[in-house]
């Protein structure tokens, strides 16, 4: 018999409902049920890296060019005083680097030199700092100034000195590594990025310095900003600033890298002093800026510093640059440490793009100890000048460049010898901090264990023992600075922690 088409088609249809319906059974199931659970870790292993050796280089003795009648000839002006040690009271390596560039027939030996020691002690980490400084009276050529000696890097931001007239900037470029280095520098001025002929490619081979006159590469700039980055060997970058006012010597200083950029900046430890307002300034500069009124911190008007330095080298300010393409708005604090005499300022300032600005406040400052802190919408990056003398005492400049970070735990303080050396610190968390400072290897006559109170937000300083090596100890991160203030001499140089020691790390296939 044969079937009839309507039969056959409803007998499809009521078997695809029949299937949906158990398909859909299933789903509920499985939505009620529990299923197995697969909880598989994959498979690693945790390794501690071996630490390796550590360097820090010290830039050497101070640099006059024009010897022997040569325009360009260079040479040592002194041959610098060092302060070097370890966490296990051993003297670390010392190793000299060459200086081709520096004629060293019959003068000091000014040769930088690089201390080593192992990454580890008995398998704990070690810690290594050094510091060098120096006091040169040669011709134009007067001052005091003290460095830290550095880690070399492969980045690095200079912010200080000029190529005006009277003023000369020398860039010392040291490859403490066992290879050629190949540096690139950018520069920047007050009006911008700066065409610099020679300054791409500059070969340093390995254990060797480079003596590099600024003004040769972008003269005539008043506010300088020079970015070093290598590839091949790492290297140390510091640079020489010097200023001669008509025929008076204005100062000497040799200042490292600051911090990269970055929204907040500090500087700790910026020295105002009286007496250089009284110091003669250059003839050709234009005249002060009118003084600014009123003081944030005794809830008056915030101030209005000047848009640009009046060139003199002898006003305390701010130098800022904004790497980017926008405009930075600033907030920028100046904190009195306790105990100063001076009272602190806040004021706002819009740094344009692409240019460096140097913003003065000397009048807005009476004498005492500062705690300059900029934040910004926009990375930047930041440092700032005083001088110190006047009248008949000689003028020095110093300059205060940030500190890379924050230290905390243990950190190794290298204080060479000088003047009323000072320890600085600001604590930018929400509780009080007690650091201490304790003498360790080679520790100066005198010298003793030193207990500091940090105020969340205040910055304070502690007198400390030149030619003494400290292990300061604080269990949060502080920021801090040394200096230096005597007769015609001041200087100063960053605290930054030490490169982070190896540590563990777990390693998946």
């Amino acid at each position: 018999m044969t079937e009839h088409p309507r039969l056959r088609r409803g007998a499809r249809i009521g078997g695809g409902v029949l299937g949906l319906a158990v398909l859909g059974g299933v789903v509920a199931a499985g939505t009620i049920l529990p299923l197995p659970a697969v909880d598989r870790t994959p498979p690693s292993s945790l390794i501690t890296p071996e630490a390796t050796g550590q360097q820090r280089l010290c830039p050497g003795g101070l640099i006059g060019i024009g010897a022997g009648g040569s325009a360009t000839a260079t040479s040592f002006l002194a041959s610098p005083s060092a302060t070097a040690g370890t966490s296990t009271g051993e003297g670390p390596g010392v190793n000299r680097i060459a200086v081709p560039d520096v004629a060293s027939e019959g003068g000091p030996d000014g040769s930088p030199f690089v201390l080593t020691a192992p990454g580890t002690a008995e398998g704990d980490p070690l810690l290594l700092a050094g510091g060098q400084s120096q006091v040169v009276n040669a011709g134009e050529s007067v001052g005091f100034s003290a460095t830290a000696c550095a880690e070399a890097s492969s980045d690095g931001w200079l912010a200080a000195g000029s190529t005006v007239v009277g003023r000369t900037s020398i860039l010392l470029l040291s490859n403490p590594s066992a290879v050629t280095a190949t540096v690139d520098l950018t520069i920047f001025g007050e009006e911008g990025p700066v065409s610099a002929p020679g300054s791409a490619g500059i070969s340093i081979v390995a254990g060797a310095q480079r003596i590099i006159p600024l003004a040769g590469l972008a003269p005539d700039i008043a506010s300088p900003v020079v970015r070093v980055q290598s590839t091949g060997g790492q290297v140390v970058a510091a640079l020489q600033s010097s200023v001669v006012r008509g025929l008076e010597p204005g100062g000497v200083e040799l200042t490292g890298l600051t911090a990269g950029p970055g929204l907040t900046q500090v500087l700790p430890g910026l020295r105002v002093s009286a007496a250089a307002g009284d110091a003669a300034v250059d003839p050709a500069a234009p005249p002060a800026p009118p003084e600014a009124g009123g003081d944030a911190a005794a809830g008056g008007t915030p101030p209005a510093p000047a848009e640009e330095s009046d060139g003199s080298d002898t006003e305390t300010a701010l130098r800022v640059f904004v790497p980017g393409n926008e405009d930075a708005v600033l907030t920028i604090g100046v904190r009195a440490e306790a105990g100063s005499a001076g009272a602190g300022l806040s004021f706002p300032f819009e740094a344009p793009a692409g240019r460096v600005t140097d913003i003065p406040f000397t009048e807005d400052l009476a004498e005492g100890l500062y705690t300059v802190t900029v934040e910004s919408t926009v990375p930047v990056v930041a440092s700032a000048r005083s001088s110190t003398g006047g009248g008949a005492s000689a003028v020095d400049l110093a300059w205060f460049v940030a500190p890379s970070g924050p230290v905390s735990g243990e950190t190794l303080v290298a204080v060479p010898q000088g003047p009323d050396p000072r320890v600085h610190l600001l604590n930018l968390g929400d509780a009080p901090v007690q650091a201490v400072l304790t003498p360790a290897t080679p520790a100066a006559e005198g010298a003793a264990e030193i207990v500091v109170d940090v105020p969340a937000g205040a910055p304070v300083s502690a007198p400390v023992v030149a030619g003494t090596v400290y292990r300061l100890s604080s269990p949060e991160p502080l920021f801090g600075s040394v200096t230096f203030l005597g007769d015609g001499q001041l200087s100063a140089f960053p605290i930054n922690p030490g490169n982070p020691s190896a540590s563990p790390l777990r390693v998946y296939p």
